[in-house]
């Protein structure tokens, strides 16, 4: 959906998109000797074992890096870690930044210290028979939060959260 909303978007506007685990996941392949671009070849075989990752699936490996980190180092962590990333290209394309996959609430505050309270929008996406009521990012909240129901294309989709993001920030 982000890479479909971004080709839509950025006829008009400059747009990047920074998934909120994609700091985490490089550091935690880096931790295999795996260089970040890995983080894309794994996407499509993220639940299956990897022999380079001693067996485990890139899934297993993200959820025990991220669950070590916060233990060490805080709930903060994987939204600090994004935020250093995110600053670096906020500062240099000053367009819309895209940020899917945000499951916890400081992984929320981290994008709000990044361009502001009025600036960040919270869009959960679902099919008609889904809900988000059994996901961990359920409890995210912020002021400008929205619930849609796409039951079409990515495109369709892309064209309805585009009208929405115009209206918004107009």
């Amino acid at each position: 959906l982000a890479s479909a909303l971004a080709s839509r978007l950025s006829s008009r506007h400059p747009v990047s998109i920074l998934p909120m685990a994609r700091p985490m996941h490089e550091a935690a392949l880096a931790e295999y000797g795996l260089p970040p671009e890995t983080v894309d070849a794994y996407q499509s075989v993220k639940d299956a074992p990897q022999a380079e990752l001693g067996g485990k699936s890139p899934r297993e490996v993200y959820i025990e890096y991220g669950n070590r980190l916060r233990a060490e180092h805080g709930p903060d962590v994987i939204g600090d870690a994004w935020l250093k990333q995110a600053a670096s290209i906020a500062n240099h394309e000053r367009g819309w930044l895209l940020v899917p996959d945000v499951r916890f609430q400081p992984e929320v505050n981290a994008a709000v210290r990044l361009a502001g309270r009025n600036n960040v929008m919270l869009v959960y996406v679902v099919r008609t028979g889904t809900s988000w009521e059994k996901d961990i990012g359920r409890f995210c909240e912020h002021d400008w939060s929205c619930t849609y129901i796409n039951n079409g294309s990515l495109d369709d989709m892309g064209g309805r959260v585009e009208r929405l993001l115009e209206r918004a920030w107009q």
